[in-house]
């Protein structure tokens, strides 16, 4: 997110997903200090479960209010596979940021629905990018350049 100067503090979140993808940045993202979050997620049971993990450190919502949202997260498996169910684009503009924490040389449903919105779309391509690096840096000591193989990713894509 630092990469890519997406904004938290102060900001409404939408989470879609409650896996084991959004648990691991969820903890982050509160220590960000966003002025919300709401978590949706097509098991109830998962959602209320990361809801009382973390419901003391800050209020989060289990279902769509009257919130603009200034950053949407995808961590939904359903946004790689294609079965992505987006929410009502009421709630979105050309301001929201959209991050799917999911990756593919092809683009992403959910990224594709964004990009419908806003020019401010991304997915986890960085992410796995950076994970990979650090994991060679583990093995080998040796913290590898991430910038040539985002480019070469990159043109793939093309």
């Amino acid at each position: 997110m630092d990469e890519k100067n997406i904004k938290i503090k102060n900001q409404n979140i939408l989470v879609l997903g409650a896996g084991a993808a959004v648990e691991s940045v969820l903890f982050k993202i509160i220590q960000s200090k966003p002025k919300s979050i709401t978590l949706i997620n097509r098991t109830e049971e998962k959602s209320k479960k990361l809801h009382s993990k973390y419901l003391h450190m800050i209020d989060i919502s289990l279902g769509l209010g009257a919130n603009n949202y200034d950053l949407v997260i995808n961590g939904s498996s359903a946004g790689l596979t294609g079965n992505f169910l987006p929410p009502e684009d009421t709630f979105f503009n050309e301001k929201t940021v959209f991050y799917d924490l999911n990756y593919s040389l092809t683009g992403t449903a959910f990224c594709n629905w964004a990009d419908n919105i806003s020019d401010h779309s991304y997915d986890g391509m960085g992410m796995l990018i950076s994970q990979a690096a650090l994991s060679f840096y583990e093995w080998f000591g040796v913290l590898p350049s991430t910038t040539s193989i985002a480019d070469e990713l990159r043109d793939l894509r093309n």
